[in-house]
């Protein structure tokens, strides 16, 4: 594996190699455990560890989802760190956050990843990531037939709700400072936005 530079200098910046293999994959997995690593397109993607604030804001969806699922019986609420595979080869990812419905758990939940996709895919803005989540793992989730992607910007307060049609998203409402979620998987749960950045 190539040398990383030392991120404690960049703390917000994200670091791309060029892989060839899923063993290249695991391989920076296990040797840069402080970071969270993906692998897209055939890139190994490593980020510098969450800040607090995007860890609060995860916490507080993980506890919002996690309780109205549970108590409905809907499924399972699940956060990083997590591989979720989509394509063994090119296509692993590590969301903030995942849904899988009971009903599908059994199926693409395995002993060391979630092999599928989930039913919904959560992803928390950060300055070194917005740029995958917007343009890489957008079309990726749509591809992989991910029927609902959340895009939570902590900057804005806001939350991008996206409905899976056919083969491409749909923006199925944005909503902010003072709204209830109100589509998707989560829509009879009222979340509102503020509970989500308090």
């Amino acid at each position: 594996m190539s040398s990383v530079p030392n991120t404690a200098s960049a703390p917000d910046r994200q670091l791309v190699l060029n892989a060839k293999s899923h063993q290249e994959y695991i391989s920076a997995v296990e040797e840069y455990p402080a970071l969270r690593v993906e692998y897209l397109n055939g890139d190994i993607i490593m980020t510098p560890a969450r800040s607090p604030h995007h860890q609060i804001i995860s916490g507080n969806l993980s506890l919002l989802l996690g309780h109205f699922a549970k108590e409905n019986g809907l499924g399972l609420v699940l956060a990083a760190p997590l591989d979720v595979v989509l394509s063994r080869e090119a296509q692993i990812v590590q969301p903030d956050l995942i849904f899988i419905t009971k009903a599908r758990a059994a199926k693409v939940l395995g002993k060391a990843a979630v092999n599928g996709a989930p039913d919904l895919m959560i992803e928390i803005l950060s300055p070194s990531t917005v740029r995958a989540d917007r343009k890489i793992k957008l079309p990726l989730y749509a591809h992989h037939q991910v029927p609902e992607y959340w895009i939570v910007d902590p900057e804005d307060q806001s939350v991008e709700i996206y409905m899976l049609e056919g083969d491409s998203y749909r923006v199925g409402g944005i909503f902010m400072s003072g709204d209830a979620i109100a589509i998707g998987a989560f829509a009879d749960a009222h979340i509102i936005v503020d509970s989500i950045f308090a």
